[in-house]
């Protein structure tokens, strides 16, 4: 616990150019991959002691393309939950850097995400029961506090980066911008059916975090495009207007429909995506 609280003070007061030292210190040991108790121990303490970038060109060039390579490497090769939250959180205080944050909104990066996003929903296929997380069943005991160090749940943080970051595959202006959006409908579409009142299961709490996450960052994107226009400076890049409007006309059936959910979690999760998607664009749940 103090080493994690040690982290996440450096994480926020780390000086300009931080950020490639911390790189530096562990990459070696996470190419490893997801086999190693060193990789796994590495990567969790990458991800606690990383500072968010406060600049462009932050990031030295093509870590974050080397992050997705290397998170689909160990995804590839068994991965597990804990590394995924730890990738995903990496990859989401990467998009802070405007320079290297223009990896995560490739065709190939978004599909990968809205991928992951509905496989982290755990939604079920067919007459086949929802997946469960897999988890690091490897990993040695002395590193496993690591993984939830001073953190929530990981298959709950993974869903609420994912979240995170297929919203903010939008805020690209033009054509990539516009296919992400669709991108992001095929993701809405899939789970849809899963919001209704009759539908209920070990999936519910998932889809609540991911329909509160994703109308919130809408919102945010939204703020950041007022305050942008008002002449202020936003560190992340605003949501256009048309994928706002977008967004928030995809998630507020499905926040409808959790209103009236058997779960608790979900009725509570659909209020505040309603109230964010009001923020975003009132006209939408008016």
């Amino acid at each position: 616990g103090s080493l994690a609280a040690y982290c996440a003070a450096l994480r926020y007061l780390a000086a300009p150019g931080a950020a490639a030292a911390e790189v530096a210190a562990f990459e070696d040991d996470v190419a490893l991959g997801p086999r190693s108790h060193d990789a796994l121990a590495a990567l969790c303490l990458l991800r606690l002691a990383f500072p968010t970038p406060r600049q462009p060109g932050a990031l030295p060039p093509g870590t974050v393309e080397r992050w997705l390579a290397s998170w689909e490497a160990w995804a590839a090769d068994g991965g597990s939950v804990e590394a995924d939250a730890a990738w995903l959180c990496l990859l989401s205080r990467a998009r802070k850097d405007a320079t290297a944050a223009a990896a995560l909104r490739t065709p190939a990066a978004a599909a990968r995400i809205c991928s992951e996003l509905v496989r982290a929903a755990g939604a079920p296929s067919g007459p086949s029961r929802a997946p469960g997380p897999r988890y690091a069943r490897a990993a040695a005991a002395r590193y496993r506090w690591l993984t939830n160090a001073a953190s929530e749940p990981c298959a709950e943080k993974v869903i609420r980066k994912l979240a995170k970051l297929a919203v903010f595959c939008c805020t690209e202006p033009g054509p990539n911008g516009a296919a992400n959006v669709e991108r992001f409908a095929a993701v809405a579409a899939t789970l849809a059916p899963l919001y209704h009142p009759s539908n209920h299961g070990s999936w519910t709490p998932r889809l609540a975090i991911l329909l509160a996450e994703a109308a919130r960052e809408c919102a945010k994107g939204a703020a950041r495009r007022r305050a942008v226009a008002a002449g202020f400076r936003s560190p992340s890049p605003p949501l256009p207007f048309s994928s706002t409007l977008a967004i928030a006309r995809l998630l507020a059936p499905l926040a409808r429909s959790a209103l009236y959910a058997r779960s608790g979690a979900s009725v509570v999760a659909a209020v505040a995506a309603l109230r964010d998607l009001s923020g975003a664009d009132a006209s939408v749940v008016a």
